[in-house]
């Protein structure tokens, strides 16, 4: 979920080199202690989740057969007809037991009901808030061919050292830069524009990591590539990776990144002042980029402003 951007950044340990769902997540782990000892206090025995148990499980069945009819359909390539034939016979079995176990729900079947549109709800909402501030980014952002001619005709002055921008988006120039110069009008000698991608393969050999580009006037494009189990240490990796010539110093570059609160416009409805609260909290309490890619907290710099989605 994370991986895919339907949840925000939360700490993922992986405890296996070889498979992709072998993980320890300290978060989630600590929530579910807490919500079992509240279910057991709750509902006293298993007799009385009897209910919740059955229906979870009969719904579970059922949308498990409907990925099937994908699964089958895209990632197996059967023809429609195959697939949707084996399909209507698990759904045929699954849709009793769910109808059967539809009358539990005022027994305690509401519970996983509950939970699911709770979780639901999380994950539209950072949908729903990642493309209005997408948008938002955008119409902002400063293409990078005109910010690095403005460089060229040097309009902006230029102080020694090298600058790392990440960036979500390798041809955009990052709103931590436009801040930089808004503030303190000068732009570094050299500019690193990191952008950081996560594969589907447990590792990437450490000479594969890596890929640099020099653009011009001292702006380098760098893309970084980490498998799920690689541990993201990027000052390690910049040290040993980059080119020569950028004469990369972990100890002397500065890291820049970019913090943004947000409000609602004028206009907003009363849903969109809701979502957008709860969107402000899993952005605020999202693991910071300083922790997860090892970056020493004295070489950081983080810049932002208020946005309105």
């Amino acid at each position: 979920a994370i991986r895919i951007a339907i949840l925000p950044r939360i700490t993922v340990r992986h405890t296996s080199e070889d498979s992709v769902g072998q993980v320890y997540v300290p978060f989630v782990n600590w929530l579910f202690a807490a919500l079992c000892i509240i279910l057991v206090i709750g509902f006293g025995s298993s007799s009385a989740l009897a209910s919740a148990y059955g229906i979870a499980i009969a719904l579970t069945m059922f949308i498990t057969t409907l990925l099937f009819q994908f699964a089958a359909t895209y990632v197996w390539k059967w023809p429609f007809a195959r697939a949707a034939a084996l399909t209507l016979v698990f759904l045929a079995i699954d849709s009793m037991f769910l109808f059967a176990n539809l009358t539990k729900i005022a027994d305690g079947g509401w519970l996983p009901l509950a939970i699911a549109a709770f979780v639901s709800s999380l994950m539209l909402i950072w949908l729903w808030g990642r493309h209005r501030l997408a948008i938002r980014m955008g119409r902002m952002a400063l293409d990078r061919d005109l910010f690095i001619a403005e460089l060229e005709n040097h309009r902006i002055q230029r102080v020694k050292g090298i600058a790392i921008y990440m960036t979500g988006h390798p041809g955009r120039i990052p709103n931590a830069l436009l801040h930089n110069l808004k503030h303190n009008q000068v732009a570094h000698q050299t500019i690193l524009l990191l952008h950081v991608s996560t594969t589907d393969e447990p590792t990437i050999p450490w000479e594969e990591r890596l890929q640099s580009t020099a653009l011009s006037s001292g702006v380098h494009c760098v893309t970084v590539r980490f498998g799920f189990s690689d541990v993201p240490a990027l000052p390690r990796l910049l040290k040993e990776n980059l080119p020569a010539e950028i004469l990369f110093n972990p100890d002397k570059a500065t890291y820049f990144l970019g913090r943004e609160t947000y409000r609602v416009g004028k206009t907003a409805t009363l849903l969109d002042r809701i979502r957008l609260s709860i969107f402000a909290v899993l952005a605020r309490n999202a693991s910071p980029a300083t922790a997860h890619f090892q970056l020493p907290p004295n070489r950081v710099v983080e810049l932002g402003g208020q946005l309105t989605l």
